[in-house]
């Protein structure tokens, strides 16, 4: 009997842990149940295949139909009609006729699952319910119980994600699994470089010490020493150590001699 149960239950889009739930056993039992029986095993697979199908016909995901199931009947009737118009090709016009006199909350719900048909694009989903951007900005920031839902879808939308690269990981795809690894294992020592993140509360200085601001304080021996250390620097950072030897500044240089060289350094 519980073959069914759980064919029925995997076609509706249940995952495998709600399922264990649903049969009063744990979710490792139940994958021992999966690994050992193979009838079973048939039955699940059988109806994710039948629920993949259905979210593929309607263009949606596993998201979207927990969502449309969420909807009231006037809100899917709504959304029938909000979608042949859309096929057809109906102006905004049209879109905002269909919507006419229905509550705000009505038109929230709408365009969170118009958002999980719309592969989560804001821009898309509003334009499916006849809504400008502006206004669903405004949602989000004034209307706290929609700021909680959308906070709510998109966390889904990650859980979604998540899910699929663990089925991935599962089926044995090596991309998947490097990938899992470099993102989910990172305390364990899987990564390719050193994240270093760093938060400085205050204000931060750039003011450089600046050789130019210094000159008036130094003679001009010191200045031409400076000059010739630096021209040594950018040589040896350059490659061209060769040159070192070929530099030479008079200890008696001008002061208009030491500007020209202190340009031609590019300070």
């Amino acid at each position: 009997m519980y073959l069914f149960d759980v064919y029925e239950l995997m076609k509706s889009g249940a995952k495998e842990g709600q399922v264990a739930k649903i049969l009063g056993i744990s979710y490792s039992t139940f994958l021992q149940w999966e690994r050992k029986r193979k009838l079973l095993k048939i039955g699940i697979e059988l109806g994710r295949e039948k629920y993949r199908k259905r979210i593929k016909k309607t263009g949606g995901n596993e998201i979207s139909e927990f969502v449309f199931n969420g909807l009231s009947k006037d809100m899917k009737k709504v959304w029938k009609r909000l979608s042949v118009a859309e096929r057809a090709g109906s102006s905004k016009e049209v879109m905002e006729a269909i919507l006419q006199g229905q509550s705000k909350s009505f038109r929230q719900y709408l365009f969170i699952y118009a958002m999980t048909m719309s592969g989560f694009q804001i821009t898309r989903a509003c334009k499916r319910i006849g809504i400008p951007v502006k206004t669903f900005e405004k949602w989000k920031r004034y209307d706290a119980e929609f700021a909680t839902l959308f906070k709510q879808i998109v966390e889904a939308k990650k859980d979604l994600c998540e899910s699929h690269l663990l089925r991935l990981v599962k089926k044995g795809s090596e991309a998947a699994t490097i990938y899992s690894v470099k993102t989910l294992c990172k305390d364990r020592g899987y990564v390719e470089k050193v994240s270093v993140d760093v938060n400085v509360s205050g204000n931060i200085s750039h003011n450089v010490l600046t050789f130019d601001r210094l000159r008036k304080y130094l003679s001009s021996e010191c200045q031409v020493e400076i000059l010739e250390a630096m021209r040594k620097v950018k040589a040896v950072e350059d490659g061209e150590e060769e040159k070192i030897q070929q530099q030479h500044y008079l200890p008696m240089l001008h002061n208009k001699m030491i500007d020209s060289q202190f340009v031609e350094n590019g300070e």
